[in-house]
C-alpha cells in the first residue's frame, strides 16, 4: 500500500509513519513482533521532564517502538534471537541526534552526502539549511539537489526568499527565482521554513512569500539582530519568527518575550555561544525558545571544533544546565519548526535517530545510530556518501577573455599628469562589516599612468567578475584589512550572488588569478607574485562553491592554502581571507558593496566611481584648516545623498559592539541598520553637558546639533577641549618622524599591536557615547597613524579610557580633544571623541583650540 499523507505540504509529510509502519510497531510494543534493534542498560536524555532515565530503547525499523526499564523488553522467547541486534549502553547515556536549525551548506564547501560524512559523527543528524547561494548560480534544480541526500543526514528545507538578492541595476547573479516559484517551493513538505528574510523587504512580493509560509504552516527565518522597537514589532508582525544573531542578553529577552526562537549561532567567522549564554538566567523559561546553528562554517572549522556538538560544550562549559543544553540541541528545535511528530526526543513513534555517549559534558558521541541503524562510531562515519553530483552543476564559470589581460583592471585618475590619486577604499578586517575610507594611492609614472596599489599600507585592489555569462561585466575598487604584500587570491564563493572575487598587490597577478580561476573550474586559489605560479588551489567544481572531493581532502586542501598564502604572500588578516573576502560582494551591507556592475553604496542602489575626481576634505593634512568653507565638507562621491537617520538607527548602530571589542561583527546587523532609516528632517538633537575629566581638570561642552544640516553638509560640530600637556617620552626620540592620531570612530580592527610607546592617558568619564574595550585595539587609519581605544559606537552612560602612543621620532607633541557629533561616509550619524596628538612640529606649540566648528577637519582616515 503506498503511503499518502493527508496533508501533503504539511513539513516532513514525506517522513512521515506508513500505515504498514505503525501496524508492526504496534506489534512491536506489545511484544508479539521482533524488533529490529535493542539499546540495553542505557540512562536515556528524557528531554520532556528533564530528566535522566534507566531505560532500553526498542526499534524497528526507522522507529522508536517502546522505551522500557532495564531488561523488560523483550520476552524471553526473543532474548536470545539471532535476527535482533543489541547494542550494550551500560554506563552510557543516550540522547536524541542534534539539530541546526540554520545552515548554508554552501559554505562547508561540502556536497551534502559529504557534510553527512563530517557532521554525522560528531552527533548532528538534522540540518535546516538555506541553499541561497546554489540558488544563485543554478536557481530551483540547484536548489533541489541542495535538499537531498541519501546519507543518514536529514534535510529540511529554508526556500531562498529572494533570488537574486538585489535589483539588476546593480548586480545581475547567475539566475533568478519568481515570487510564484518561491511561495510553491515553501508550500512543500520537504520545506521547514522560508529562508532569511530582509527586514527591509516590505514590498507586496515579500509579504506574498511570507502569506504563503503562514498559510503552509512553516515558519520564517530571519535576522532581526539589533532592532528594536517599532522596526522590530514589525518584523515580528511579518511572521518572521526566529532570529540568528542577537548575541546580547537584553536583545535576546527582547525576541523571547516576543515569541521569537533564538538559534545561536557559531560559525566560521563568529560565534554567539559566549555572549548570549553570560547571562542566562536571566532568560528563565525562555530556554526553551533557545537552539543552534552553524550558520556560515568551514569544513576545517566542523572538523577541529565541532557542529552543533560544539554549542552543547560550550553552553555547559557556561554554566547551562546540562539537560538545558540537551534540550536546546534536540526537542527546542524539533518542537518550535513542527519536526517534533519525527524526531527531537527519544519517546515511541518517533525515527530512531540517536547518539550515545561517554559523557554528557562532553557531547561526543562514541555512536550514532540514525534511522534505526548503527551509522556511526567513534567519531567515523560507517557508511558512504554514494549521492549523484547532476552534470547541470559541474561547469558553471564562464569568464570573457577580456579578463586575461591586466589592463582590464587599470583605474586611471581623471588627470594622468598626477603623481597621485585620490580613491574610494572599503576596509575589512575581520568581520562582514565594510568600512570606506579615502586614501592616496601613487600613480604609475609610466604610461597608461594607472593608479598603483600601496602594499607598504595594506592598500589593495579588489575586482568582482561576472563568471555566470561570459560578459565583460567586472566591479573594481581597493580594499585593506587583508595585508597581502604581493600576488593575488581568488575565489568563486561571493556572498550573494557567487561572482568571481579577486584581491591582488598589483593588475598581473589579479589577471594571472583569474586565468588560473578559468583553469581551476571554480574554487579557492593563490598565485605568487614574482612569475604569478599557481601556490595553491581548493576545487570547488560544484556550482563553483562546493567540492565532489571526500570533505578529508578538501580539509587538507583548504588549511594548506590559508597557509601558503600568509607565507608566501604575507596576509596578516586574523580571519580566513578567503572567507572575508566572499563577503565583499554583500551590497546590503553598509558602508560599500562591489558587485560585478561596479561599486555600491551599503544598502542602497547607487554605483559610484572609485576613483574621486577632487581630493576629500577628511584626508588634506596640507591644508590650512582656517583657509575650509562648507563646501570643503561634501563628500566625493557624494555620500551625502543618504536618507536621514532616526533615533532608533543611531541607538542601534552605536550597541554593536560595546560588550566586547573583540567581537565580531556579522553581517546581518548591517542589514538591519538600513531598514532603520526614516525621514526626520530638521529634528534637532541636543547633547547634553558632559563632565570632561583630563589629568584631573573638569570641563564642560553643550553642542546642538542638526541632523539634517550635518547629513547635507557633513560638517562636525564641535566644541573645543583643552588637555593638559603630555609628560615626555622616556627616551627623547632624535627626530620627528610621524603624527600619531589617536581616538578614532572605526570599527573596524586592524593590526593587532601598537608600535607606539604610551605618552599620557585620558579619562573620559560618561563621555558623549565612547566605549571601554577590555583590551587594547588598534586602528591603522593610516600610514601615520596608530590609535587605541575600542569602538566609538556606545551608549551616552559609557566612557572611555585611552592611551595616546607617541611613535619613537616624534620629540612634541601638541594636543586637541573636540566633542563633535560627526557623520561617517555612509551609515549613520555617531558620537564621538576626536584626539590628535604627535603633531610634528620643531618647536613646541599648542595648537588653535579656537577655531570655528565648521574649520575644524576629520581626522586622517575617516
Amino acid at each position: 500500500m503506498s503511503h499518502t499523507p493527508v496533508v501533503p505540504n504539511a513539513t516532513g509529510a514525506h517522513l512521515t509513519i506508513t500505515a504498514e509502519e505503525l501496524f508492526e510497531l504496534r506489534h512491536v510494543a506489545r511484544g508479539t513482533k521482533r524488533p529490529t534493534l535493542i539499546i540495553r542498560h542505557g540512562s536515556i536524555v528524557a528531554v520532556h521532564t528533564g530528566e535522566i532515565l534507566q531505560r532500553d530503547i526498542i526499534i524497528n525499523g526507522r522507529h522508536i517502538a517502546a522505551v522500557t526499564p532495564w531488561d523488560y523488553f523483550p520476552t524471553s522467547k526473543y532474548a536470545s534471537d539471532p535476527h535482533i541486534e543489541e547494542v550494550d549502553a551500560t554506563g552510557k547515556y543516550i540522547s536524541p541526534g542534534f539539530i541546526d536549525t540554520h545552515i548554508h551548506i554552501e559554505y562547508t564547501k561540502l556536497v551534502p552526502g559529504e557534510l553527512a560524512r563530517l557532521s554525522v559523527p560528531r552527533g548532528t543528524t538534522t540540518v535546516l539549511a538555506d541553499a541561497n547561494c546554489i540558488a544563485n548560480v543554478l536557481g530551483g534544480r540547484g536548489m533541489d539537489f541542495m535538499g537531498t541526500t541519501s546519507t543518514p543526514l536529514r534535510i529540511f528545507r529554508q526556500v531562498s526568499h529572494k533570488v537574486p538578492m538585489s535589483g539588476p541595476n546593480i548586480e545581475l547573479g547567475g539566475t533568478s527565482l519568481s515570487t510564484s516559484e518561491i511561495c510553491h517551493r515553501v508550500s512543500a513538505c520537504e520545506a521547514a521554513t522560508l529562508g532569511e528574510s530582509n527586514p527591509f523587504s516590505l514590498d507586496m512580493a515579500s509579504a506574498q512569500k511570507q502569506a504563503a509560509a503562514l498559510q503552509a504552516g512553516k515558519r520564517i527565518t530571519g535576522h532581526s539582530a539589533l532592532l528594536v522597537n517599532e522596526p522590530l514589532w514589525a518584523y515580528c508582525a511579518g511572521g518572521i519568527g526566529d532570529d540568528h544573531n542577537a548575541h546580547r542578553p537584553d536583545d535576546v529577552i527582547e525576541r523571547l518575550r516576543l515569541g521569537m526562537m533564538l538559534t545561536v549561532m557559531s560559525g566560521s567567522m563568529n560565534s554567539n555561544i559566549e555572549p548570549v549564554f553570560s547571562n542566562f538566567a536571566l532568560y528563565k523559561d525562555g530556554l526553551r525558545f533557545i537552539s543552534f546553528c552553524a550558520d556560515d562554517k568551514y569544513c576545517e572549522d566542523l572538523d577541529t571544533t565541532g557542529h552543533v556538538d560544539l554549542h552543547v560544550r560550550r553552553a555547559v562549559e557556561l554554566g547551562v544546565p546540562v539537560l538545558e543544553a540537551y534540550k536546546m540541541a534536540t526537542i527546542n528545535a524539533a518542537s518550535y519548526y513542527r519536526l517534533d511528530h519525527l524526531i527531537g526526543s527519544v519517546t515511541p513513534g518517533k525515527l530512531a535517530d540517536l547518539l550515545i555517549l561517554d559523557r554528557l559534558e562532553d557531547a561526543r558521541p562514541s555512536l550514532v545510530i540514525g534511522n534505526g541503524s548503527i551509522v556511526a562510531k567513534d567519531n567515523k562515519a560507517l557508511f558512504t556518501n554514494s549521492d549523484i553530483v547532476p552534470d547541470f552543476t559541474l561547469n558553471t564559470i564562464h569568464l570573457n577573455e577580456c579578463h586575461f589581460d591586466k589592463a582590464s583592471y587599470h583605474l586611471y585618475p581623471s588627470d594622468r599628469s598626477n603623481p597621485k590619486a585620490w580613491v574610494q577604499c572599503v576596509e575589512m578586517y575581520d568581520g562582514y562589516f565594510k568600512r570606506a575610507f579615502h586614501y592616496q594611492l601613487p600613480v604609475s609614472p609610466e604610461e597608461p599612468h594607472n593608479i598603483l596599489c600601496d602594499t607598504d599600507h595594506d592598500v589593495l585592489k579588489v575586482v568582482i567578475i561576472d563568471r555566470h555569462h561570459g560578459t565583460a561585466n567586472r566591479g573594481i575598487a581597493f580594499v585593506r584589512g587583508f595585508g597581502l604584500k604581493r600576488g593575488a587570491i581568488a575565489t568563486t564563493t561571493n556572498c550573494e550572488n557567487q561572482n568571481l572575487v579577486v584581491i591582488g598587490a598589483d593588475d598581473e597577478s589579479i589577471a594571472a588569478a583569474v586565468l588560473a580561476m578559468q583553469l581551476l573550474g571554480g574554487g579557492m586559489l593563490a598565485v605568487s607574485g614574482q612569475g604569478h605560479q599557481v601556490l595553491g588551489t581548493v576545487k570547488l567544481d560544484v556550482a563553483g562553491c562546493m567540492s565532489s572531493a571526500p570533505w578529508e581532502e578538501v580539509r587538507d586542501q583548504s588549511l594548506r592554502l590559508e597557509e601558503l598564502v600568509r607565507e608566501n604572500l604575507g596576509c596578516t588578516m586574523e580571519q580566513n581571507p578567503f572567507l572575508i573576502a566572499s563577503f565583499v560582494g554583500l551590497v546590503a551591507v553598509p558602508d560599500l558593496g562591489l558587485t560585478e556592475l561596479g561599486l555600491v553604496v551599503g544598502g542602497g542602489e547607487t554605483l559610484m566611481n572609485p576613483v574621486l575626481e577632487t581630493e576629500p576634505l577628511q584626508n588634506q593634512p596640507n591644508l590650512d584648516p582656517t583657509q575650509r568653507t562648507a563646501s570643503d565638507y561634501q563628500a566625493t562621491p557624494d555620500f551625502t545623498s543618504v536618507s536621514n537617520v532616526s533615533d532608533v538607527f543611531i541607538t542601534a548602530f552605536r550597541r554593536i559592539q560595546i560588550q566586547n571589542v573583540k567581537m565580531r561583527l556579522n553581517l546581518r546587523v548591517f542589514l538591519l541598520l538600513v531598514a532603520l532609516a526614516s525621514p526626520i528632517a530638521g529634528q534637532r538633537r541636543r547633547i547634553q553637558p558632559q563632565p570632561v575629566m583630563v589629568d584631573g581638570a573638569v570641563n564642560e561642552a553643550d553642542v546642538e546639533v542638526s541632523e539634517e544640516a550635518m547629513i547635507e553638509s557633513v560638517i562636525p560640530s564641535s566644541a573645543p577641549v583643552t588637555i593638559a600637556a603630555p609628560r615626555p617620552l622616556a627616551t627623547a626620540p632624535a627626530k620627528p618622524i610621524l603624527p600619531i592620531t589617536a581616538l578614532l570612530y572605526s570599527s573596524s580592527p586592524g593590526p593587532k599591536e601598537c608600535r607606539g610607546t604610551p605618552v599620557f592617558s585620558l579619562n573620559l568619564p560618561k563621555g558623549p557615547g565612547v566605549a571601554t574595550p577590555k583590551g587594547p585595539t588598534c586602528y591603522n587609519v593610516t600610514a601615520a597613524s596608530q590609535a587605541e581605544c575600542g569602538t566609538f559606537m556606545a551608549n551616552m552612560e559609557d566612557g572611555c579610557q585611552a592611551r595616546v602612543f607617541g611613535e619613537l621620532g616624534c620629540q612634541s607633541f601638541t594636543n586637541l580633544a573636540v566633542f563633535m557629533e560627526e557623520l561617517r561616509p555612509v551609515g549613520g550619524i555617531i558620537r564621538s571623541i576626536e584626539v590628535t596628538c604627535g603633531i610634528q612640529s620643531t618647536q613646541p606649540a599648542p595648537l588653535n583650540l579656537n577655531l570655528p566648528a565648521a574649520k575644524k577637519k576629520k581626522p586622517a582616515g575617516g
